[in-house]
């Protein structure tokens, strides 16, 4: 390797800030900002809005009042049969009246 003295780091130093200094600014066309603002939005005054498809409002329309008639349909069609009802709620009264019997929980006054 080469050392070098000091007056020679000076020199290169000079150097390098002479190729800088000679530099110039870059021009560029004049209505590139406005350009570019355009694209970006109508110079930012109005926000970009997403819209949904109207494919999408109504099929989601459609899907919610199929769930509401299914749901409709079940509740209806479960409270109907009455005879079934009726034999399961008197199961349920024999059983508890048994679990009352074995642990004496009938209070008589």
């Amino acid at each position: 390797m080469e050392k070098k003295s000091p007056g020679k780091y000076s020199e290169e130093v000079e150097k390098t800030l002479s190729i800088l200094s000679g530099i110039q600014k870059q021009e560029s066309n004049p209505f590139t900002y406005e350009k570019v603002m355009m694209k970006l939005g109508r110079n930012g005054i109005q926000p970009a809005v997403k819209k949904y498809p109207a494919i999408l409002k109504y099929s989601l329309l459609v899907l919610i009042l199929i769930i509401n008639l299914i749901t409709v349909i079940k509740f209806t069609t479960e409270e109907s049969p009455s005879n079934q009802t009726s034999g399961r709620e008197t199961e349920k009264v024999k059983t508890l009246e048994s679990i009352a019997t074995e642990y004496n929980l009938f209070i008589n006054y």
